[in-house]
């Protein structure tokens, strides 16, 4: 950008809004970015505060024990290598703070605040301080931002590598001389890319949308310098390569591939794989105005700040369209997007209520000339008040934040097993075989199970066969009705638990044997089971293997105090 306003050929407004901040001294602008670090991790470590494990937590968890323990990333007799650079922080962590919730949280919770600090910086210096501080406001506080926090997951790893590397691939094409200069700031952004689409591939889809907007800058940029035969002539050149790759792609089978991928959808996720108003409905549900005038944000922002706009909106665009034609969708996977929501509004925020709080002011001054700054800043106080009641998203966690008694259980399966872990463990204990539909929150919170029951953990294994160990846990893993039989013929007595909407995964043929032969189990809300005291029908053949299978845990099962 120029000093008169003007990037490239491109005009753009010359006002107070333009003004970015990064003008003062470099110090000021560290010292605010570590403040926001500071109150942005500050808040996710409240937040995390009581909460248990997420069901996702224990991978990471488990593995991150046993590499401080052996050397290897196992889970019982599996290996969890998926992002096992995550897994190694966790890991540093535990062995820096201990062997806490809290410790194996902190990876997560470190660039959750990372984010936040990220958003604003690069605000602050495009833009200025104001929409900075909104922007930082919305994201220390907003509930999907917490949420991926608190996981002990990958996702805002991938959310600040991804972050960081459009945000200097923005540097990089907004430049007002491209010079050799930025090329070390090019290849670092690439490999930041790189790793957050190794992470989660789901990155590709941001690194699309990113594509999308450098072609739009850059094609804007270069319209004055060329002929219109040379634009014509790069514009036909660019639709043959693309053509050409497009051809190369189907004929080698690659570009099917890359759709069954983007198609594909587990069993759990089934349900919603041809919604494609999925993630509309939910960021509806979360933002409700906030998303309906998205649209309006953009135009508005545009019009005050033009290229950190285009790039903010351009990337939450292409990423919600394409995402939402995806098989796997859970709010979660585009979490990665979420900062730019936050700056797009900021920028549409701040000029709107610059001109609310000047109006308010002068009104003021005639009779108060000292309360005209009070104004200004009641106008924004009242704002933000405004949105933290009205918009759920903001709403939730000032909530639970404030009032210490709050409901902050993310997944009913955690409290369902926290409060009923005292009851089942006697009963666990004494049974021959333990079965279940999750075999690290069991063993976190009751004893560790012998077997797990679950469809969709077992067309997870190759081959998904039945009784075949999970590649994760090496647990021996069932689905079918035939299975279930030969647990109730083979074992004297047991007990199968079960989160109750899994229920509906299993044959109905299986739920009706169980109701016939076991006793119901409610240990807790959404918690259900059955229990055998005696064998059920005629042992198969197979019953000597599934004994030896179960063999090894159930004896440490007996043996726990």
């Amino acid at each position: 950008m120029n000093g008169d306003g003007r990037y490239g050929s491109v005009a753009l407004p010359n006002g107070s809004f333009q003004r970015a901040a990064a003008s003062s001294w470099p110090g000021i602008a560290i010292l605010e970015t570590v403040m926001v670090f500071a109150v942005a991790l500050s808040i996710r470590i409240i937040d995390q505060a009581g909460l248990p494990p997420h069901p996702d937590d224990l991978l990471h968890l488990y593995a991150a024990r046993s590499y401080l323990d052996h050397g290897t990333l196992s889970i019982f007799s599996g290996v969890y290598l998926r992002s096992a650079d995550f897994t190694y922080l966790v890991a540093a962590s535990l062995k820096v703070f201990g062997d806490t919730l809290l410790a194996a949280r902190l990876p997560a919770l470190v660039c959750g605040a990372g984010i936040v600090a990220c958003a604003y910086a690069w605000l602050r210096s495009n833009v200025g301080r104001g929409p900075a501080l909104i922007a930082a406001s919305m994201l220390a506080i907003m509930a999907p931002a917490l949420d991926v926090s608190v996981l002990i997951r990958f996702y805002t790893l991938q959310s600040l590598l991804f972050l960081s590397g459009a945000i200097l691939i923005y540097g990089v094409v907004t430049a007002a001389k491209p010079s050799w200069r930025s090329l070390p700031a090019a290849l670092l952004a690439i490999l930041l890319l790189a790793e957050a689409a190794r992470l989660q591939i789901v990155s590709a889809v941001g690194i699309l949308g990113l594509l999308t907007w450098a072609a739009l800058v850059t094609g804007w940029r270069l319209r004055e310098r060329l002929s219109w035969r040379a634009r014509l002539a790069a514009l036909g050149l660019l639709l043959l390569s693309a053509a050409l790759v497009g051809f190369v792609a189907l004929e080698t089978g690659i570009l099917g591939r890359m759709w069954e991928l983007y198609r594909a959808a587990v069993l759990w996720a089934e349900p919603e794989r041809n919604n494609y108003k999925y993630y509309y409905h939910e960021l509806t549900r979360s933002f409700g105005l906030l998303m309906d005038l998205l649209p309006f944000a953009a135009v508005v922002a545009f019009l005050f700040y033009p290229l950190p706009a285009l790039f903010c909106a351009t990337l939450l665009f292409v990423g919600i369209i394409v995402h939402s034609f995806a098989g796997m969708k859970l709010i979660r996977y585009m979490s990665y997007l979420l900062p730019l929501l936050a700056c797009l509004w900021a920028m549409a925020a701040w000029p709107l209520l610059t001109f609310v709080g000047d109006r308010a002011a002068a009104l003021v001054r005639r009779r108060a000339p000292r309360a005209a700054r009070l104004a200004r800043a009641g106008i924004c106080c009242f704002a933000a008040l405004l949105v933290f009641k009205a918009v759920p998203v903001f709403e939730r966690p000032a909530r639970a934040l404030i009032l210490p008694n709050a409901d902050r259980v993310r997944d009913s399966r955690d409290q369902s097993w926290m409060l009923a872990r005292d009851q089942l463990r006697p009963l666990v204990r004494r049974a021959d075989v333990l079965v279940v539909d999750d075999d690290l929150l069991a063993d976190y919170h009751v004893a560790r199970p012998d077997i797990v029951l679950s469809k969709t953990r077992l067309l997870e294994n190759t081959p998904p066969d039945e009784f075949t160990r999970d590649f994760r846990t090496g647990t021996p893993t069932i689905s079918n009705d035939a299975s279930v039989r030969t647990l109730l013929a083979c074992f004297r007595n047991g007990v199968i638990l079960t989160y109750e909407p899994f229920l509906e995964w299993l044959p109905p043929e299986t739920l009706t044997f169980l109701a016939a032969n076991a006793r119901r189990l409610d240990p807790a809300p959404s918690l259900t089971g059955y229990a055998w005291d005696e064998p059920r029908g005629e042992p198969p053949a197979s019953c000597d293997a599934v004994r030896q299978l179960v063999a090894p845990t159930a004896t440490m099962r007996h043996a726990a105090p």
